[in-house]
């Protein structure tokens, strides 16, 4: 195992933390009719809130990597077995706190839906938008693990052109032209816009664990190219972001040319590792605790503090804070608590 992987999974659910930080309480400022921030102190928290436009994909290249240390060389048939804890830890707690947020959310702005309504939710990954492609993924990832042995570039290859033909349908023209209609067949119920945005990161995952002393000699070749590549998109992500420029396939592309950087970083480089580490076995309770917790404190702050919203920044601060002491210490306490069997049943 790359042991930098966990670390890097830590920061990973820290900036979702972060990024679902600054967006709730940005639109907690609208909804409560409040001062907007500074149009400087709007920028830097806009550009920060770009670094995690990197989370989602961290996360299913990462998960990849982990399924195929699982299911290298294993048959097909025993590989589908194996899968089916991966398909449970994922589901059950996805069920059940998917529930636990749409009772938060009746209760704090008032949104109901019809039980219609709350099962296409569940379906699509509301709020949990990262959920229904990872299930996805896990289901066909056997079948990816046989053939990433022989056909990995082309593997690699089909979902990056899928990934463009989804951009290109997803925002017609942003290529420069248009699709005839009928293509719209390939932008697939429920999984269209998260496979547009991140198709290619779990077979990549797959690929880079199968291939990884190849991978990582070609990668050592390139290093340097790759890093200020990755450095100049985000650049241009962050500037299309404040809307300096427009130039949106930039927020698309980081992510795709980043991932690239992680079997290059060296784990003994990374701040605060430890905590990271501590944070990245613990990112999918993490993940789908933290938009209800978030939910609850600007909403809370909205009503009973509203000048804690009078510096942005330091409310992002206190946000994301709450939020990481208040899981991690409720998962540690499930963990080693009288309801440590539920541990998988609630966090995965």
């Amino acid at each position: 195992m790359n042991r930098q992987f966990p670390a890097l999974r830590g920061m990973a659910i820290f900036m979702v933390v972060v990024n679902h930080s600054i967006v709730l309480s940005l639109l907690a400022i609208t909804q409560f009719q409040l001062p907007r921030p500074p149009l400087l102190e709007r920028n830097i928290l806009l550009a920060i809130k770009e670094i995690g436009v990197l989370a989602v994909p961290t996360f299913l290249f990462l998960a990849g990597c982990f399924m195929m240390y699982s299911l290298q060389d294993k048959p097909l048939t025993q590989a589908y077995r194996l899968i089916v804890p991966s398909l449970l830890h994922a589901i059950i707690p996805y069920l059940v706190w998917s529930v636990v947020f749409y009772i938060f959310v009746y209760f704090l702005r008032g949104e109901t839906s019809s039980f219609t309504g709350y099962m296409k939710n569940i379906l699509v990954g509301y709020p949990y938008n990262f959920v229904p492609i990872l299930i996805a993924f896990i289901l066909i990832s056997p079948i990816l693990a046989v053939l990433t042995k022989k056909y990995a570039v082309w593997i690699i290859g089909l979902f990056v052109i899928y990934q463009i033909i989804l951009l290109n349908i997803q925002l017609p023209g942003i290529l420069g032209f248009t699709f005839p209609s009928w293509m719209n067949i390939l932008s697939l119920p429920i999984l269209g816009l998260p496979l547009t945005l991140w198709a290619v990161f779990y077979p990549l995952g797959m690929v880079y664990i199968r291939h990884s002393q190849r991978i990582k000699g070609v990668l050592n070749y390139l290093k340097w190219i790759i890093l200020t590549i990755t450095i100049l998109l985000f650049g241009l992500a962050v500037a299309h972001e404040i809307e300096f420029i427009s130039f949106p396939l930039a927020e698309w592309a980081f992510p795709l040319v980043a991932v690239w950087n992680f079997p290059l970083i060296d784990r003994k480089s990374i701040p605060l590792v430890k905590f990271l580490e501590n944070l990245g076995k613990r990112s999918y309770g993490i993940y789908l605790l933290n938009l209800t917790i978030l939910t609850l404190l600007t909403q809370l702050a909205g009503r009973f503090l509203p000048i804690i919203y009078r510096i942005e920044s330091v409310m992002v601060v206190l946000l994301a804070t709450i939020t990481l002491l208040f899981t991690v210490s409720l998962m540690g306490w499930v963990e080693k608590g009288p309801g440590r069997k539920l541990y998988r049943i609630l966090f995965g």
